[in-house]
């Protein structure tokens, strides 16, 4: 077993032990401790110690992300975490201005993707990571488009990547005319095929699990609602049926939701 040898003979804890105990500390921390040595500040920094420290952070600190309305501050997002022992936890304000609308399109591995617009039209895309303070501007170039963006944003660990993607759909229409996705990989934006969309009005917000986008939209023709999935590794869409529901119930609407990184629908039902 690999030791590590400072100050003469002094050894630290095998390198196993020391990457098991780092894995379990909080971002904050493993910043600080990037100072300690280069062997640490590598590896914290490798990727293979990251996917490690999001697996088990993951798995053993999972929090609820809430944002606050109607408080007096005057910041474009108010945003609280609640932990596993339900202590509620402030969040450090995003450095964006407030007078333009901002809004969370989600949050994966505490990345979150924030949207800032105004009037229907987004004017900017941000990748903000709270627990290093650190926020990156994604290149776009929408401001002239005249209709809705329905954007959805997410991780997958097949291709180790987070992916943005924007459905355009025109003004006075029901369906998109073009649909393009951002790799924070590669920090481009590439236009993808949607062939199976044509002819389908997207009427939710996203949610993501299990590398998958996901929202609910209604066939124009058959007026049959359905969920659209996008696979985010294989940059796909899949139109899947919604469950069979109970008929002797009356239902006013569905809306998406994440249970255990998988998807749920919620039904509303009226009486």
């Amino acid at each position: 077993m690999e030791q590590t040898i400072v100050h003469g003979d002094t050894q630290l804890l095998p390198q196993e032990i020391i990457r098991n105990i780092l894995k379990r500390l909080p971002v904050k921390c493993l910043i600080r401790f990037q100072c300690v040595c280069k062997h640490w500040k590598h590896l914290i920094k490798s990727p293979s110690f990251i996917q490690d420290h999001l697996h088990h952070s993951t798995h053993h600190n999972s929090s609820l992300l809430f944002q606050r309305h109607g408080s007096d501050r005057d910041v474009p997002l108010d945003l609280c975490l609640l932990d596993c022992e339900k202590q509620l936890h402030e969040v450090q304000r995003i450095p964006l201005d407030s007078s333009l609308h901002v809004r969370i399109v989600g949050s994966s591995n505490g990345v979150l993707c924030v949207e800032r617009s105004s009037y229907h039209r987004i004017h900017s895309l941000f990748l903000w990571n709270p627990a290093i303070r650190k926020i990156r501007q994604v290149h776009s170039n929408v401001y002239d488009f005249e209709g809705r963006i329905h954007v959805g944003y997410g991780f997958t660990s097949t291709v180790n990547d987070y992916k943005i993607l924007r459905i355009y759909v025109p003004e006075e229409e029901d369906e998109a005319d073009r649909v393009e996705v951002y790799s924070l990989s590669t920090q481009r934006w590439k236009e993808v095929k949607f062939g199976n969309l044509k002819g389908l009005n997207l009427y939710s917000g996203t949610v993501t699990a299990n590398g998958a986008m996901f929202w609910l939209g209604t066939k124009l023709d058959m007026e049959e609602d359905l969920v659209v999935s996008f696979d985010i590794a294989m940059e796909a869409f899949t139109l899947i049926p919604l469950p069979a529901l109970d008929k002797s119930h009356k239902y006013s609407g569905h809306k998406l939701a994440v249970y255990e990184n998988k998807l749920a629908v919620i039904s509303f039902i009226h009486n």
